[in-house]
């Protein structure tokens, strides 16, 4: 079970009384002996779902891709022999950017009371084109995480840039080419020529042979100015947003990164490319979304180069940063609580 779905489990939690059937051990790694017990687990839940564990109230389940979305539809139909209301959380963008007949047959055995949970108003739009949904919809964006009481950074962030230091660009994610390692290299390297006082602070796993190569010519030819962390977890996290100016996310497919959030939590200005639900995230903030057509090099280029140029402009954006983070909460409380109110309709708010 995600964090995201441990979250929202203990919210219903509060609000009526539910039953969980997990088909996650919690392990990183898909290997055969994980398929195994999945398949194993899965069966015992669907016996549950057919023996009227979801009676009279309603299935939650996010939804898988390809052919184990067979799971969600096999679930559904069980829950729905017993009249429950089906809620099928998505996450990501696979078969909306590559159409699957499998998510049109979700979506009849869900049928009218049924909802597709979405992460944002582009998600739902997309699905409603290409599958002519007959579910409703709600939303529950990934920012659901920034209600946690936790959020949020967990010591105080230094000053903000004023040219008093060199400004350092950070780069988090599984490090590879979808994840645009690739412009994060090029852009770096025409910061470099343009300006003196920058460093590259990149965390992360390396995924594939792309970021490797780029890392280490990077620590070959400018040891000094790269500084490469590795994967980052608890408070070597908190370090890396603490050591950046900016969070650069050039990735070519991520739904909703949780990373733009927890950025902006912490004062730090996001430059990501603008497809699926990053624009609704990064806000009214035009500058740091680039278009998915755009030239990321040259417009992120442009956007730090002016930082380093008038350094008196950074604190002002970082602001922005915190705003859009107090607004990106509130907008997640609201949508968790919508969400609650139709899985119990009848509870007392909390």
């Amino acid at each position: 079970m995600t964090l995201c779905t441990r979250l929202i489990a203990d919210r219903l939690g509060v609000q009526g009384n539910v039953r969980e059937l997990n088909l996650s051990d919690g392990s990183p790694k898909i290997t055969f002996s994980f398929r195994v017990a999945k398949l194993f687990r899965t069966f015992g839940a669907l016996l549950r779902l057919l023996m009227g564990a979801s009676r009279g109230g309603a299935l939650y389940m996010s939804v898988n891709a390809r052919r184990a979305m067979w799971y969600n539809i096999a679930a559904a139909a069980a829950a729905r022999l017993w009249g429950s209301r089906v809620a099928a959380h998505h996450h990501i963008y696979a078969y909306i950017t590559r159409k699957d007949w499998r998510v049109r047959v979700l979506d009849r055995v869900m049928g009218a009371s049924g909802v597709h949970v979405v992460l944002c108003d582009d998600m739902r739009d997309n699905l409603d084109r290409l599958y002519g949904c007959r579910a409703g919809f709600l939303q529950l964006p990934s920012t659901v995480m920034m209600t946690r009481q936790d959020s949020g950074p967990q010591h105080a962030a230094e000053s903000p840039y004023e040219g008093q230091r060199e400004f350092r660009v950070g780069h988090l994610a599984n490090l590879s080419y979808d994840k645009g390692i690739d412009y994060v290299f090029e852009m770096f390297d025409q910061l470099r020529s343009a300006h003196r006082d920058v460093r590259l602070v990149l965390a992360g796993p390396v995924m594939d042979a792309e970021a490797r190569r780029r890392i280490d010519g990077a620590q070959r030819d400018y040891p000094d100015q790269i500084d490469y962390r590795g994967p980052v977890y608890g408070e070597d996290k908190e370090r890396f947003f603490r050591d950046i100016d900016v969070l650069l996310l050039p990735s070519r497919f991520d739904a909703q990164p949780v990373v733009i959030s927890e950025a902006f939590e912490r004062g730090k200005p996001v430059i990501a490319l603008g497809w699926s639900c990053i624009p609704g995230l990064i806000g009214p903030n035009d500058r740091w979304t680039v278009c998915p057509k755009g030239d990321y090099v040259k417009q992120s280029n442009e956007v730090i180069g002016g930082w380093i140029s008038a350094p008196n402009s950074y604190p002002a954006d970082a602001r922005r940063a915190l705003d859009r983070a107090a607004e990106l909460r509130q907008d997640a409380e609201q949508s968790l609580h919508e969400f609650c109110t139709w899985v119990f309709p009848e509870a007392a708010p909390v």
